[in-house]
């Protein structure tokens, strides 16, 4: 059991350091696009609240493509009379939650999605079964 356990968490962390590795790269993306963009007449780069990363981030999670990102970002820098503390990307997460928000998801299911799901599922609750039976073998043993 110690060793079934062992090389469970050494696949979770495995999962966990591939996740953060594309969160990274997520990020080096964003920052890329958003470099891009100076001042007029300067090679200072528009300033990012101290927070950005936590929403880039987010997104990340969330699968939201790179392209609607930067899409944003261009839409963003070109508006005029921006207001409030970082306006400018104060308004392109506006953008992008605001596509998410208004983007029409069918209400039927596809083939893809139901099987895509249902391994999903079908991993989450192997996972239990194994953490469950972990356990029931811990005790066992205590007992």
């Amino acid at each position: 059991m110690a060793a079934t356990y062992a090389l469970e968490m050494t696949e979770r962390m495995t999962i966990i350091r591939g996740d953060l590795e594309r969160d990274s790269e997520y990020l080096c993306e964003f920052e890329d696009a958003w470099n891009v963009w100076k001042y007029d007449g300067t090679e200072k780069t528009v300033p990012l609240p101290p927070d950005y990363e936590n929403s880039v981030y987010r997104w990340a999670k969330m699968g939201v493509p790179i392209q609607l990102i930067e899409r944003a970002i261009k839409t963003a820098m070109t508006k005029s009379r921006l207001r409030g503390p970082f306006p400018e990307f104060t308004y392109m997460a506006g953008i992008v939650w605001r596509t998410l928000e208004e983007t029409d998801v069918p209400i039927g299911l596809t083939e893809a999605t139901v099987r895509l799901y249902t391994a999903g599922e079908l991993e989450e609750r192997l996972t239990n079964e194994r953490i469950e039976a972990y356990l029931q073998g811990c005790a066992t043993r205590g007992a």
